[in-house]
């Protein structure tokens, strides 16, 4: 025979904060464990699928016939579907959903059709790595069959409460041990970095176990780069589909709201951006200061005023790009809209007082600011920049966006030939 267990632990994670249902569990499996050691001669293979390893569970003997692969680099790809194998196993699948998207017939969807649904597919579903090698991304299974299951082929983020999924349960144990202010600022950063001590030693089981790791193990993060034993673990978002979930989850927890980031707030959102009208788009912000408990999570600072508004963007499914310094600075905020061929650039300030001339004097600050350093003209695309200043007061009767301007809307190519042109001129200028 061949054994195939999934999600072997489940009575682990629905019991975890029950300590001695929880240690009934852990007997429970160890006799598992053992009668499949026990009856070995009759098994092909063995199989186990679960967030917590099985060294975790004080087996003993009972466990020291089975070897945990999960960072092993040659089955990286065996718990979820790669691009190829969706091709390969899925193509009618994939003929009909496109067929039912475009509203025309199996028959008449192209390859190239298949091919940029499988690059949406992509952004929602793909993207997790066992071991950080870039050839090895899976998707996730549950979110692809359930998309193929859609008679609407609408692509959608798939974890929920309802369900079940996602394990909120466990996650939400692990968040109330993370300080939601600084994991903003983390995220934002584009990852999370987790010692690898603490990344080997976090289990279920352990009182003391890293959250990030936690969050690792239970799919809401990946590998971003290799996994090198002893070195330290750097790890980011899979997908759209996991950074939606995920900002639901934050924003229970930091606004108190549950679902968020539904549909219809995020289309809101592209909309809203989309407009380009300032007193739009600092109504919109605003809602979102709103309702932040600020005894908890006070905004302290114009890193954190982004950090906000980044994590509020890719909970609308959005994605604001890393904020990683470079020689020449970068805005606070930088966000493309492909479709619109549009990229967003916002640069804040913050201010502590509600003096109108103060605030004045920021919006200033930040307007030269923007044009000084030409941000999000230098990219090499041929996009639209729309640039804004923004600032925020943090006065206990305002908490909020109090100044937004639209600083300019230029075409990235007319600045870029403009500046070749400037730099040619100049080059021919006599000493």
């Amino acid at each position: 025979m061949v054994l195939l267990i999934d999600e072997y632990d489940s009575p682990l994670l629905y019991h975890a904060q029950e300590e001695k249902e929880l240690k009934a569990c852990r007997r429970l499996l160890r006799c598992l464990f053992s009668q499949v050691k026990r009856h070995s001669d009759k098994f092909r293979c063995v199989f186990f699928t679960g967030i917590t390893r099985f060294q975790d569970l004080d087996l003993g003997t009972a466990g020291n016939s089975f070897t945990d692969i999960s960072l092993d680099s040659a089955f990286a790809a065996c718990c979820g579907y790669t691009r190829g194998e969706l091709k390969h196993c899925f193509a009618d699948h994939l003929r009909n959903a496109a067929a039912v998207r475009l509203g025309i017939k199996d028959e008449e969807v192209t390859e190239a059709q298949i091919e940029s649904l499988l690059d949406e597919m992509s952004e929602w579903y793909d993207g997790y790595s066992f071991d950080g090698e870039p050839e090895t991304h899976v998707f996730s299974t549950w979110s692809v069959l359930r998309f193929f299951a859609d008679a609407k082929a609408r692509l959608m983020p798939y974890w929920s409460d309802e369900e079940g999924l996602g394990l909120p349960q466990l996650l939400k144990l692990s968040l109330g041990k993370i300080n939601v202010s600084e994991l903003l600022l983390e995220v934002g950063a584009g990852e999370i970095t987790v010692s690898a001590k603490q990344f080997i030693q976090s289990s279920l089981v352990n009182p003391r176990a890293n959250p990030y790791a936690l969050m690792y193990q239970t799919g809401y993060l990946t590998l971003k780069i290799p996994y090198r034993n002893g070195e330290d673990v750097r790890l980011a978002s899979p997908n759209t589909e996991i950074s939606r979930a995920f900002a639901n989850l934050i924003g229970l927890i930091f606004f108190g709201k549950d679902s968020l980031y539904s549909e219809a707030y995020a289309h809101r959102t592209v909309e809203v951006l989309r407009s380009l009208d300032p007193e739009k788009i600092r109504a919109y912000l605003n809602d979102l200061f709103a309702v932040i408990p600020y005894e908890h999570y006070p905004v302290t600072s114009e890193a954190m005023v982004a950090a906000l508004i980044d994590f509020n963007l890719r909970g609308a499914g959005l994605k604001p790009r890393p904020q990683v310094l470079s020689s020449t600075g970068r805005a606070d905020t930088v966000l493309d809209l492909p479709q619109d061929n549009l990229t967003l650039v916002f640069e804040y300030k913050y201010e502590e007082s509600s003096d109108e001339k103060k605030l004045d004097a920021r919006l200033e600050d930040a307007v030269m600011q923007v044009r000084a350093r030409k941000y999000g003209l230098n990219d090499n695309s041929n996009a639209r920049v729309a640039r804004f200043a923004m600032v925020f007061c943090a006065a206990k009767d305002r908490r909020s966006l109090e100044r937004v301007s639209l600083v300019d809307v230029q075409q990235r190519s007319f600045f870029l030939r403009a500046q070749t042109l400037d730099q040619s001129a100049s080059q021919k200028e006599p000493e």
